[in-house]
């Protein structure tokens, strides 16, 4: 199901000689989430713009040891690709594609030193959850001209987002936080279709779902050894493992029953597959996208086949191998 849903924020002028005037700004926006659509949803406080710079690359920034990669998939041909830098050392970095990941722009959003998720709709909006180094302030940030300009808005309601670090809580769109899991079970991933309905993937490789916005969770199946998750659908969705018997890589497996049984479709393999810490996954239709420390995967056929993006590190390893 999709769904478009507001965030909004208030911000107050100061006037000229000393007048403060108060003034709301209204920033509307219907988020394209790899898995159908969500929303960051209204986030309060005061907005500030900061100058991003936007320049291109030829080669990824190297993830920082302990950071994570993230991607997520957008309309037409963009595609977000970030690293979540770490707690207590910052060094989180992000790059925009418009093209399919054919080539990236690196984005600076200066102040998101650790970045705890992201989000494109578009060739030019994207938005991310982003804190400062210690991950004590977290905030929201947007930019609707293709990361040249990110307005920072001061809160992070209204969004699904789990913890900077490694724990048992999610954090959903009322501002509550469930532990979908139980207690000491970490969330390694989640999957949202709308601000009611997500899947996640809990730290055993138990698949769970929620259709009330996280308030009440059922269990699915099991994809053990599963790093990463995503749904493109109800019904239809892709999950990274790694460390399996038969896949030195990472193995690509897909479900067709809202997560009960999962039946492999390809294996990544080679070196670039091998390294850098857990994989990540953004699916919409037929295509997804997987990432793993510098290196980005692209899928046009639901999985069964990946090649990797030209931008980057390029190797004949990188390439991915069929599904007997």
């Amino acid at each position: 199901m999709h769904q478009h849903m507001g965030l909004k924020g208030v911000v107050a002028v100061a006037g000229l000689a000393g007048l403060v005037v108060a003034d709301a700004l209204l920033v509307v926006m219907a988020v394209r989430h790899s898995a159908g659509e969500t929303a960051f949803g209204t986030a309060t406080g005061n907005l500030s713009s900061s100058r991003g710079g936007s320049s291109p690359r030829t080669s990824p920034t190297r993830e920082p040891d302990g950071s994570r990669s993230l991607v997520d998939i957008g309309a037409g041909g963009a595609v977000a690709r970030a690293t979540t830098g770490i707690c207590g050392r910052g060094g989180a970095t992000l790059q925009l594609s418009t093209d399919r990941g054919r080539t990236f722009d690196v984005a600076e959003v200066r102040s998101a030193e650790v970045i705890v998720r992201v989000i494109t709709k578009d060739d030019r909006t994207t938005s991310l959850i982003g804190a400062d180094a210690d991950c004590r302030k977290l905030a929201t940030y947007v930019s609707e001209d293709a990361g040249g300009t990110w307005t920072r808005l001061a809160g992070t309601r209204g969004n699904w987002y789990l913890d900077p670090r490694p724990a048992p809580r999610l954090h959903v769109p009322t501002g509550k936080v469930v532990v979908p899991c139980g207690k000491g079970v970490d969330v390694a991933g989640f999957s949202t279709l709308s601000a009611r309905r997500a899947f996640v993937l809990c730290g055993g490789g138990e698949v769970r779902t929620t259709v009330d916005g996280g308030a009440h969770w059922s269990s699915r199946g099991n994809v053990k050894a599963a790093a990463d998750l995503d749904f493109v659908n109800e019904r239809t969705g892709l999950a990274a493992r790694t460390g399996v018997p038969g896949c030195d890589g990472i193995e690509v497996v897909r479900t067709t029953d809202s997560g009960w049984h999962w039946k492999r479709t390809a294996c990544v393999s080679g070196d670039a597959a091998r390294s850098g810490a857990r994989p990540d996954l953004s699916a919409d239709g037929d295509r997804a996208y997987l990432a793993r420390g510098e290196a980005v995967w692209v899928t046009a056929d639901a999985g069964r086949h990946w090649t990797r993006t030209s931008w980057g590190r390029q190797s004949p390893q990188g390439q991915s191998q069929d599904a007997p």
